[in-house]
């Protein structure tokens, strides 16, 4: 009896100095074990990091101010392919609506929500994370529907679906492009360029092609379904305006 309670007591000055003291040392030996074999530690805050964000800006009736706004806003010192810039116009009635709209081409990544009614920053923030989410839901189908005609440059993806008025960020392409190589439904080739980089060309896969199939099905079975339901609104819209002039 006496020994266990002799263990018992030098169990807890144990347990008691390993908290106070021992964890400590412990901790200090196993950095420099880690050093010592040139073992890095992940590292959770990378200064190198820069995520995508989406700047808002208000803007009813700001004419006389718009042009230099704009130009100080693309002057920030934030990569272009990571940052959206959104122009909130709603119930503008001085042109501004109009001279944002007429820089859609000039800045891929300009966006703007307009209207006759002023709905508030808030509700034009919702409306465009819905918006959003919608784009993204589709923008996978886009990419393997243009890959599908041959292999391609993300550049070249980019221009084809600008040109299809649906703009796309590198900083949201490349992610979406190693997602589907990674779920084997791409692969690419590496080819020398005499301007720069090696550059990487996509193409489908077998497994790529079977499920764009899919995808393509869904989506004509999608759209045709939604088109049938808004036209029928459309029409139910314009029959009332006909009956209420």
């Amino acid at each position: 009896m006496i020994l266990i309670l002799e263990f018992l007591f030098w169990f807890c000055i144990g347990l008691v100095f390993y908290i106070y003291v021992g964890y400590g040392i412990l901790a200090w030996i196993l950095v420099k074990i880690r050093r010592l074999v040139g073992k890095q530690f992940r590292k959770y805050n990378d200064p190198a990091f820069l995520p995508n964000v989406t700047l808002v800006i208000p803007a009813y009736n700001e004419m006389s101010c718009i042009e230099a706004k704009v130009e100080n806003t693309f002057s920030l010192d934030y990569p272009t392919d990571k940052m959206e810039i959104l122009f909130v116009t709603e119930g503008s009635n001085d042109g501004t609506s109009e001279y944002i709209q007429s820089l859609k081409f000039q800045y891929p990544n300009l966006k703007m929500i307009a209207g006759e009614v002023r709905r508030g920053k808030i509700e034009a923030m919702n409306i465009d994370n819905t918006a959003s989410q919608m784009r993204k839901g589709v923008l996978e189908f886009c990419i393997l529907s243009i890959i599908k005609e041959g292999e391609a440059y993300p550049s070249d993806i980019i221009e084809k679906m600008k040109a299809a008025n649906l703009n796309i960020l590198e900083g949201t392409l490349y992610p979406l492009l190693t997602r589907l190589k990674n779920a084997e439904l791409l692969s690419y080739r590496w080819e020398e360029s005499t301007g720069g980089p090696p550059r990487k060309y996509f193409t489908l896969t077998e497994k790529g092609a079977a499920f764009y199939k899919e995808l393509e099905s869904t989506w004509f079975e999608l759209a045709n379904a939604v088109r049938a339901l808004t036209t029928t609104e459309q029409e139910n819209i314009d029959n009332n305006n006909f009956n209420n002039p």
